[in-house]
């Protein structure tokens, strides 16, 4: 097949692209040649799609919390839908605000201090 050639097909197409390591460590054997590494945030190794996965399921956690605290609140203090309100939007700007420190701030104050030399 043609495009078994370079050894795995469609399989090892995508996951040469998401940086997996046996299909890098089998083009390096195949070819003799070793592909440059890809850097992911601040410099390093890819990153892995479930650091994202694990910053999207902490905004939508604290969301619900936040929401299920102003609801409790709600029916402690007779309020009805205002502070369940307040709860998601507080709660779903704290995941934001968690998921863009640690996606765009941390990485950013790495290269930051690795360019200093630190």
């Amino acid at each position: 097949m043609a495009s078994d050639e370079g050894g795995g097909g469609a399989c090892a197409f995508f996951h040469k692209r998401l940086g997996s390591p046996s299909v890098a460590n089998r083009e390096r054997v195949n070819t003799g040649v070793e592909e440059p590494r890809r850097k992911g945030r601040g410099g390093s190794a890819p990153s892995s799609p479930s650091e994202y996965l694990g910053h999207g399921l902490t905004m939508a956690a604290s969301t619900l919390l936040f929401l299920w605290l102003g609801t409790k609140a709600d029916g402690w203090l007779g309020t009805e839908p205002w502070l369940a309100l307040l709860g998601a939007f507080l709660g779903a700007g704290a995941g934001f605000y968690h998921m863009i420190h640690h996606l765009v701030v941390v990485p950013r104050e790495r290269e930051r201090r690795e360019k200093d030399g630190e």
